[in-house]
């Protein structure tokens, strides 16, 4: 039996969180790499975040 929402899918690819995978990963040098500060790169990326539909 698989835990969790990916019904055990993260056996496949485990390293979920590496570079360029998780969108929040740039946040922090978001005004280095695209001149825009860390909350404007933040909003788009979070707000539908309290959604339920996108919760598990």
């Amino acid at each position: 039996m698989a835990a969790g929402p990916f019904k055990g899918l993260t056996a496949f690819s485990h390293n979920v969180h590496s570079q360029n995978s998780d969108s929040l990963s740039q946040s922090e040098i978001s005004k280095a790499l695209f001149e825009i500060d860390n909350e404007v790169y933040l909003g788009p990326i979070l707000q539908n975040s309290a959604d339920p539909n996108f919760r598990y």
